[in-house]
């Protein structure tokens, strides 16, 4: 069984960490009290944008549905078949939620369906720069 695993957020500056709420991880961290345990320092892999939602669903999930005769949804899971499909160690398949995405993983799934659809299907989608934030959803 996998234990749950607490995060605090915290910054790195001039080589010091500065522990953001110190106080709660005091409390929680004299629970082992004795024990070995690891500290973990990774930068932080932020979530995929409300703007990389709006972009997604607006831009390229409307153009792509409107080309091809898709509803909107059935856009939406084609193109997460295509390139959100990840193979697990056993070797089951399953599809990644567009919501699990990393603003830069989110940013390669776009980039991968701004491609096919080039490159395959023989019309473009405006990237972010080439498209008004007003005429996104």
């Amino acid at each position: 069984m996998q234990k749950l695993i607490k995060k605090w957020s915290c910054a790195v500056r001039n080589g010091k960490l500065d522990i953001f709420n110190r106080e709660a991880l005091g409390e929680y961290v004299k629970q082992f009290d004795g024990r070995d345990c690891y500290l973990i320092v990774a930068p932080v892999e932020w979530q995929r944008s409300n703007p990389q939602n709006r972009y997604y669903w607006g831009v390229i999930i409307t153009t792509a549905a409107a080309a091809l005769g898709y509803t909107p949804e059935e856009m939406h899971e084609v193109f997460r078949f295509m390139f959100l499909r990840v193979q697990d160690d056993n070797g089951f398949y399953r599809v990644r939620s567009t919501t699990e995405l990393t603003t830069s993983e989110a940013e390669e799934y776009y980039a991968n369906i701004r491609a096919f659809c080039a490159s395959e299907l023989g019309f473009s989608i405006p990237e972010p720069n080439e498209i008004e934030l007003k005429e996104w959803v």
